[in-house]
């Protein structure tokens, strides 16, 4: 059907039903453009209930283009601005707007913010009337529960889900996986995980095989953050290459480096014109030491995950017990970070959509 000639409210409409039934119907998406003109349409238009829907699916859409990026959630606060400022009770838009927060902040290991999601997604639920979106609600809220240490809760909404008189048959699977989860017995997880490949083996596999592949790693990816305390490991800087691992650097007077960048005295060896003396030893010795000095603080720094801190560059690296990084984060600064970073996003999203699209990294 060709909407060019049609008036841009038309196209825009179209546009949007279009992108929703694509999504119902599990295709795969290989651009964002068609909801990406919609929701620029209802920006401009009067009419914030469509532009609330077309910011959530064009978060959606962008989301299955590329998991990591940070316009979906971007788009998703956005379409959650627009529904509180316009008051739009529209619960069934709330279920859909909340299920994606919840999975990106799940993703993202902030269980706090997902619980929150999944809280309010349920609530939504409850009052969209939809059983089946309900029981979804329940399900998510379960793992957001879990990982904040809330077991009795957990168990809670086990116990619920349990006593439920009839469950989609969509759904037998996910509350297979969550009572293995929450039970960890032998049988259990054996079933879980038969149910989840027999789910892929009903047709799906050949329609949406990134989809299936997709759900059985999340599958797996959950199971080992039930078996791992993130919290307790042992965290050291990211920022900082190991020696030999991406390049060498020579200077004139033959001494060996790891780059270029860093002071003389950090050579790891020495080239002269009838040997290469280089101590492996001693190489290991010393780059484990100046971890180990940062131990302490990496574990509470709030940008341990994202570090680009080098430790040839932490004054007193190789001479006190107790130097202090440089760009250590603590919870007030990394929150200024964060908020400074989404506030860019969200005045440039075009930008950056066309660096995420056309910028080559390797």
């Amino acid at each position: 059907m060709d909407v060019s000639e049609c008036p841009g409210e038309v196209q825009s409409y179209y546009n949007l039903l279009l992108t929703i039934a694509r999504d119902k119907s599990y295709v795969d998406f290989t651009d964002d453009s068609i909801i990406s003109l919609a929701a620029e349409w209802y920006r401009n238009g009067k009419d914030p209930e469509k532009l609330a829907r077309s910011l959530i699916y064009l978060g959606i859409v962008r989301y299955g283009l590329n998991p990591i990026d940070t316009l979906p959630y971007v788009h998703l606060r956005e379409a959650e601005q627009v529904i509180k400022t316009h008051a739009i009770e529209n619960q069934t838009l709330q279920v859909l707007l909340y299920g994606y927060l919840g999975d990106i902040n799940l993703r993202n290991r902030n269980y706090p913010e997902s619980e929150v999601c999944y809280e309010k997604g349920l609530e939504a639920g409850k009052k969209a009337g939809n059983y089946r979106n309900y029981v979804l609600a329940y399900i998510n809220l379960f793992y957001a529960k879990i990982y904040v240490g809330k077991t009795e809760e957990a168990e809670n909404i086990v116990l619920q889900i349990n006593a439920m008189d009839s469950i989609p048959d969509e759904l037998i699977p996910s509350v297979k996986k969550v009572n293995a989860f929450f039970y960890q017995t032998g049988p259990t997880f054996k079933e879980a995980i038969i149910h989840s490949v027999n789910d892929s083996l009903k047709g799906m596999y050949d329609t949406d095989k990134p989809g299936v592949l997709f759900n059985i790693s999340q599958f797996y990816m959950k199971l080992n953050r039930l078996f791992i305390d993130e919290e307790n490991f042992t965290v050291t800087p990211t920022g900082t290459c190991t020696p030999f691992g991406k390049k060498m650097f020579v200077t004139v007077n033959g001494k060996i480096l790891q780059c270029e960048k860093i002071d003389h005295s950090f050579a790891l060896g020495s080239i002269s014109e009838e040997s290469v003396l280089l101590d492996l030893d001693s190489v290991v010795h010393k780059y484990n030491s100046y971890l180990e000095k940062m131990e302490a603080q990496c574990k509470l720094c709030k940008r341990k995950k994202s570090c680009t801190q080098c430790l040839y560059f932490i004054p007193g690296i190789d001479k006190n017990k107790a130097p202090v990084c440089p760009g250590y984060t603590g919870d007030a600064a990394f929150k200024y970070y964060a908020v400074s970073c989404m506030d860019y996003l969200k005045d440039h999203p075009y930008l950056y959509a066309k660096i995420m699209k056309e910028a080559i990294m390797e």
